[in-house]
């Protein structure tokens, strides 16, 4: 197999598509068919961080592609929150009933999601979560 150096700036890239994605190594691999023979988290871990010198391509660009494809999160503001402070109270939903009214819910998008979102632990989520959520909440009557 053929090999690639790894320099700074593939280094930079994969770090950034982690980030971006919000999506760790063991994650991007859980369940996936395709992916090459050999590849696990802790390369890719070795290749951020700097232990691996190279990587071989065909694993390399197996990851690129995946992560790229990965969608982007987005920030939950504080006036994200406030806003949902404000629907929650205006339709009396909580957390939890809010996504049992609101279903079919995305996967991934939790009562316990929306607990870290309020309490300023969770600082990020996938665009289409932030979506689905206002959509939602703008559409529900006044309590």
């Amino acid at each position: 197999m053929k090999n690639t150096p790894l320099n700074d700036e593939i280094r930079k890239q994969l770090r950034s598509l982690h980030e971006a994605s919000g999506v760790g190594p063991q994650r991007l691999l859980n369940g996936k068919v395709d992916r090459p023979r050999g590849l696990n988290s802790t390369r890719i871990y070795h290749w951020m961080d700097g232990t691996a010198k190279t990587a071989w391509t065909e694993h390399l660009n197996w990851v690129l592609a995946n992560w790229q494809a990965e969608e982007p999160l987005e920030p939950f503001t504080q006036a994200d929150n406030e806003r949902l402070d404000r629907e929650l109270k205006r339709t009396g939903y909580t957390q939890t009933t809010l996504l049992n009214r609101l279903s079919p819910v995305p996967e991934g998008l939790t009562p316990d999601i929306l607990h870290r979102l309020k309490s300023r632990r969770l600082h990020k989520l996938p665009s289409a979560h932030k979506k689905f959520l206002f959509k939602g909440l703008s559409a529900l009557p006044d309590r």
